[in-house]
């Protein structure tokens, strides 16, 4: 018999451990073996794990690391790292966010929801930010929980969290709510509809009418006065946000003004 040498399979030096963790964070599963191995296989139960957004794989000489990101409930389970014949196994257990009470206690609304107010066929955006980046939220009108759609689209940037209620219509309205655990943020969505802007800018336009008709009555010795008086009040219900000027009735008003004094010019 001739002489050989036994090359010795690689075998694991450092176990996976077991790991408890919350959701929305990220775990690290970690190993070692007693020399390099070409080919390292990660599974969870009987799946073999890819590298991507939510699986991380390194290897740097003997030792072996497995990331998994943006947890979730359904992330528990029995994980392994497999290479040859050789198996190490380890636990993770993910608590959700309902049920976790450190996670309660820490996690807050830093930016309420705002009510809205808009006119039929625009888009509505309600803003919501967290004091844990990488949360999950819920949006809902009502009781009903929304779904990510052409009507709602939904984004998150880390922990800004953001509605957008496209082409809105008055049934629309309503109480809107951001829901994280046990952290809610409420507001109110009122939508005008066609009819009911029309109606204002009616109002608006006999409201400048009376005011014309009343400056065409008036003897000049008055006009200047009640043209002084009538700037004063309208600019300041225009500051309040209790008058909103419609161009063609503010126009009308300064017609009238200008009319007004050029009749007093045709008097000297």
């Amino acid at each position: 018999m001739g002489n050989y040498i036994k090359i010795l399979p690689a075998t694991f030096t450092e176990k996976l451990k077991d790991q408890s963790k919350t959701e929305g964070e990220v775990v690290s599963l970690s190993c070692g073996l007693s020399k390099p191995a070409a080919t390292v296989q990660w599974r969870k139960g009987s799946e073999l794990l890819k590298p991507g957004e939510k699986y991380e794989m390194t290897q740097k000489g003997t030792s072996c690391l497995l990331q998994i990101k943006s947890l979730v409930v359904e992330d528990s389970g029995e994980y392994s790292c497999v290479v040859g014949d050789q198996t190490t196994s380890a636990t993770l257990k993910v608590t959700g966010m309902n049920s976790c009470c450190f996670y309660k206690k820490s996690l807050t609304c830093v930016q309420s929801l705002k009510s809205e107010e808009a006119e039929e066929g625009a888009a509505v955006t309600f803003t919501s930010e967290l004091s844990k980046a990488g949360v999950s939220v819920e949006w809902r009108k009502g009781a009903a929980v929304l779904k990510s759609g052409e009507k709602y689209q939904m984004r998150q940037k880390a922990a800004v969290h953001e509605l957008i209620i496209n082409n809105v219509v008055p049934e629309d309205s309503g109480e809107y709510s951001c829901v994280s655990g046990t952290q809610k943020t409420t507001a109110n969505l009122k939508i005008k509809g066609r009819k009911d802007v029309f109606k204002k800018k009616t109002k608006y336009f006999l409201f400048f009418f009376v005011l014309v008709g009343i400056l065409l009555c008036l003897p000049n010795s008055f006009a200047n006065i009640y043209i002084y008086v009538c700037v004063c009040v309208l600019n300041q219900l225009y500051r309040s946000g209790l008058l909103m000027l419609d161009i063609f009735s503010d126009k009308l008003f300064c017609f009238a003004v200008a009319t007004h004094s050029h009749s007093q010019l045709d008097t000297y």
